[in-house]
């Protein structure tokens, strides 16, 4: 969501000081944006990789070490494996759906405009579409985030 506001600013910039068209202003705040997309979820997709793997490790480890319950110790360690993985694959999914949401409709934003002979031509459809996985991308991606804090 910060990144929106930047590309907000930045349009608003190029606006009032630069005096660009609609048109360019929205091809450079868009580009800025998928740009921004790609860094954040590349950064972020590395850290949720180290989360997945604690995730499966710990409860490996915790299953393995517990002295109670049925079955042998293999068996409660692979046990917490497949639990473990199955959180740490839910995180993953949950997350790069999300990110591809923001940088696939990002994208589509930033191609609903086109320069041809006889000038800019929106492209609505891809607009609208590109909206919308944007909108979802950023709702996924808040409801996430806030969901493990909980506020009264």
């Amino acid at each position: 969501m910060f990144g929106v506001v930047i590309a907000v600013l930045i349009g608003l910039f190029q606006y009032i000081f630069i005096t660009k068209t609609p048109e360019a202003i929205w091809l450079t705040s868009t580009g800025f944006l998928f740009w921004w997309y790609i860094v954040w979820s590349s950064i972020l997709a590395i850290i949720v990789f180290l989360v997945m793997l604690v995730i499966t490790g710990a409860t490996t480890f915790a299953a393995g070490s517990t002295g109670y319950g049925a079955g042998s110790k293999l068996l409660r360690v692979i046990g917490g494996f497949v639990g473990g993985g199955a959180l740490s694959l839910l995180v993953g999914v949950l997350f790069f759906i999300s990110a591809g949401l923001k940088i696939g409709g990002i994208y589509l934003l930033s191609t609903a405009v086109a320069l041809t002979e006889q000038g800019y031509v929106w492209n609505t459809t891809t607009l609208i579409f590109g909206a919308l996985a944007l909108v979802v991308g950023l709702i996924m991606s808040k409801s996430s985030g806030s969901s493990s804090s909980s506020k009264s």
